[in-house]
This record gives structure tokens, sequence and C-alpha cells, in this order.
């Protein structure tokens, strides 16, 4: 097993609880801005992605230092929390920049959104 790419994966999942540790010291101030359910899914997100890190992290300390040959599956469920922490910076910075670019200011949420049925089905009634 090549020991750089094992390096460069525990590195990657310290960057993830590293973020996890930041996100949670914001919870006051996301909770008064976003409002508690929504930074409470947030963070039962962010804490579950902590704890695939950790664990992947101990795996591979535990594989470079001899002491185990495989991973258990560990691996496969830690590339995909990898995969959705990635896609959420992506996302993340993106609101941002636009945040940004808008002089400070949220996009407004279109109000036909709440008009989308249940079912899932976005038509719109045809008007005459």
């Amino acid at each position: 097993m090549d020991f750089r790419v094992l390096f460069q994966a525990y590195e990657k999942f310290q960057e993830i609880n590293k973020f996890v540790e930041y996100m949670t010291s914001l919870r006051e101030d996301l909770e008064k801005n976003l409002g508690k359910e929504l930074v409470r899914r947030m963070m039962d997100i962010f804490l579950g992605w902590g704890l695939v890190a950790t664990t992947v992290q101990y795996e591979i300390a535990d594989i470079m230092a001899g002491r185990k040959q495989e991973d258990n599956g560990v691996f496969t469920e830690a590339e995909k929390v990898l995969h959705q922490y990635m896609h959420f910076k992506t996302v993340l910075a993106e609101i941002l920049s636009n945040y940004l670019l808008s002089g400070g200011k949220l996009p407004e949420t279109p109000e036909h959104d709440s008009e989308i049925p249940s079912d899932g089905s976005h038509e719109h009634p045809e008007t005459c």
C-alpha cells in the first residue's frame, strides 16, 4: 500500500475534522441567523462526517504502523463522506462568492419554490 496516498488521505480527513470543529464553534451564531432546526440538521451531518473522518484517521494510522493489513470496509464509507464534503465546500464557496458579489445580501428565495407540489412534480397549471 502506498503510504503517500494514505498520508494524503489522513490529511484530508484531518481537514474535515477541523471544519467540523470550526462549524461547531459557530453554532450559536448560525442558530441566530439560520434558525435552530436547520443548524441542528447541519450539525448532525457535520458531526457524522467528523466521526467517519476520525475513524478513518485511526484506520490509516494502524495500517501505516503495520498493526492492520485491511481497512474493514471503512474506506468505502470514507470515500462517500469525502465526496459529500468536497461537494459541500464547492457549493459553500459559490454561495459565499455570490454573497460577497451582491454586497453582502443573501439571495431571495423565489416565491414559486413554495408552490411546488409535495408529490415532486414541477408542472404549473396552464392558464387560459
